[in-house]
């Protein structure tokens, strides 16, 4: 696979949802390029890494249950703009 970054989201979002990517191994991947890439693009003014990977970590093990309905966007961490 390459890496989880280099997918288009509906792809990344299939391949959490079929658990042949997880969840936080996707967020940690954002969040590493992110950092990687912050000081040159300055993008961000606050990124709650803490509180995304705790969501991708209960994202998983909620997959990880039979029969369980995966919704649109599970998995994919997502930014907002403040326009102020």
């Amino acid at each position: 696979m390459s890496a989880p970054t280099d997918l288009p989201l509906a792809r990344a979002r299939d391949a959490i949802a079929a658990r042949s990517l997880g969840a936080e191994e996707y967020c940690r991947a954002i969040l590493d390029r992110i950092h990687t890439h912050a000081d040159t693009l300055n993008c961000f003014l606050e990124v709650d890494a803490d509180d995304a990977l705790a969501r991708a970590r209960d994202l998983d093990t909620h997959l990880g249950k039979a029969d369980v309905s995966v919704p649109p966007l599970a998995g994919i961490p997502i930014a907002l703009k403040d326009n102020l």
